[in-house]
């Protein structure tokens, strides 16, 4: 899928590009850096280049002068009411909000030297930073009401590998065994330390008998066996909790989901990993078998959110959510679990 017209990466193509060792997460990782003081001038030169309708370059300029100098309302009001038929905001909140959002961080940053974008389009976590002397601080762009972040496993466990201590609490232990192993065998393996602790989800609250089979389980060797085979029906593996593993999904999966089920001797190793996503990981919350919030929080407390919204008349709106903005965690893989190599990530 095409970038927009009106991202960074599609704008700021044709600046130049630095090293900064700091930042990069990868190799080849480079940055596009526009000192404070002429970062208007180079957005508006960008927009002016840019293969948009005259329309809606008009618009985006006016944008972010309104933005940068907090002036010229009635202007950009007039301007979105004469060619909002040539004005997409959803592209302008999902996209040019990455652009002039640090107009707005820029107002309570003050001695701020640059605005940094990253060149590599799925750079982990930030969308852009700000040079304050020294300090880059991180910003992730969010259309208000829109889409939240993902944390990939690489990561997190970058940042737990970073932890000074030496022992992990148990939401630190979750995570890693999630991030650092395949989605088959990291599920599983999560599913075990958390029957190890008690810690099952509400629909097995009152099976006594599967929480105790849940817990004689050799979670470790199973694991290793469900990630080998993926397509193969429970019943003809040697798991040491296959008549548990049938049973979990006979009575608290199945009866939940909304497609027929089949036979339990039919059941395979795939539908039993759905099967602790959707009981088990997708419950992983403020409300649900346990929740992972507080460490997300420790292990990620630089993270800052800009939600940028747009009203009925053209006007833009922002919020900061700063520092510690974790406020509730599930668990998700891309593609909607569809993508068997995948591992987990953390969404926010």
């Amino acid at each position: 899928m095409a970038e927009s017209k009106i991202s960074p990466g599609e704008l700021f193509k044709r600046a130049s590009l630095t090293d900064i060792k700091e930042l990069a997460r990868k190799p080849n990782d480079r940055f596009y850096v526009f000192p404070v003081t002429t970062y208007v001038k180079a957005v508006k030169d960008a927009i002016r280049t840019a293969p948009l309708h005259a329309n809606y370059k008009e618009y985006l300029t006016l944008l972010v002068d309104t933005v940068a100098t907090r002036r010229g309302d009635d202007k950009l009001r007039g301007t979105y009411d004469a060619f909002k038929q040539r004005i997409d905001l959803a592209e302008v909140t999902k996209y040019f909000g990455e652009v002039i959002g640090p107009l707005f961080v820029l107002r309570s940053l003050p001695g701020a030297k640059a605005v940094v974008f990253p060149q590599r389009s799925n750079y982990e976590l930030f969308d852009y930073f700000v040079q304050q002397g020294d300090k880059y601080h991180g910003y992730s762009a969010k259309a208000d009401g829109g889409s939240s972040n993902t944390l990939v496993p690489g990561l997190i466990a970058e940042r737990i590998s970073a932890l000074k201590s030496s022992k992990y609490d148990l939401g630190v232990t979750l995570v890693m065994q999630l991030a650092a192993q395949p989605t088959f065998k990291g599920t599983v393996q999560a599913v075990g330390l958390m029957a190890s602790k008690d810690i099952f989800p509400a629909t097995m609250k009152g099976d006594r008998d599967l929480q105790k089979a849940f817990k004689s389980i050799n979670w470790t060797a199973d694991a290793d066996v469900i990630e080998r085979s993926k397509n193969t029906k429970i019943m003809s593996t040697n798991l040491s909790g296959k008549n548990a593993y049938i049973n979990f999904l006979s009575n608290h999966v199945v009866p939940r989901m909304k497609t027929e089920a089949g036979k339990a001797a039919d059941y395979t190793c795939t539908n039993l990993i759905y099967g602790f996503i959707a009981m088990y990981l997708a419950n992983i919350s403020k409300e649900g078998a346990f929740d992972l919030t507080p460490t997300i929080r420790k292990l990620f407390p630089d993270l800052n959110i800009v939600k940028m919204g747009v009203d009925r008349r053209g006007m833009p709106t922002f919020r900061l959510i700063a520092k510690g903005a974790v406020e509730e965690v599930t668990l998700r893989s891309k593609a909607r679990w569809s993508v068997i190599k995948d591992k987990l990530g953390v969404q926010l």
